[in-house]
């Protein structure tokens, strides 16, 4: 991998040769955020001792790509889907700060522990959408 990380012009901490970091060539979108997950959880975990694995939660929005429901199914976890309209936000994402702060608090009350939020632009759910 050190060949394409000096050919996009990557820090050294971005090498494998300096043996404490490196990186990899994912094969697929979910296999990316497959792998961004499960780095979440182990830090999560590190961060937060005596977390169990079955008070974790994914957060995913109505318009995300199947991927976070795929990578919560393979990794065991709970998944939130939130549900969000385009047409809502003033940035037109459909998620806003004010529903994503209310469904945390919510599963926070209920001893949950959200650790990682899966949002994406442009996929195929938000960008086949035509705009008038």
């Amino acid at each position: 991998m050190d060949w394409a990380a000096k050919m996009f012009g990557l820090h050294g901490v971005f090498w494998n040769v300096n043996e404490v970091d490196g990186g990899v060539i994912q094969t697929t979108a979910s296999d990316s955020a497959l792998t961004a997950i499960v780095t979440a959880r182990t830090r999560y975990i590190d961060e937060h001792p005596g977390t169990t694995l079955e008070s974790l939660v994914i957060y995913v929005t109505t318009l995300t790509h199947s991927f976070g429901k795929k990578a919560a199914m393979v990794l065991g976890l709970r998944i939130r889907v939130i549900d969000v309209d385009a047409t809502v936000a003033a940035d037109n994402t459909g998620l806003t700060g004010e529903g994503l702060r209310a469904a945390v608090e919510e599963d926070r009350a209920q001893g949950l522990h959200p650790f990682v939020l899966n949002a994406t632009v442009g996929t195929t759910s938000s960008g086949a959408r035509s705009s008038s």
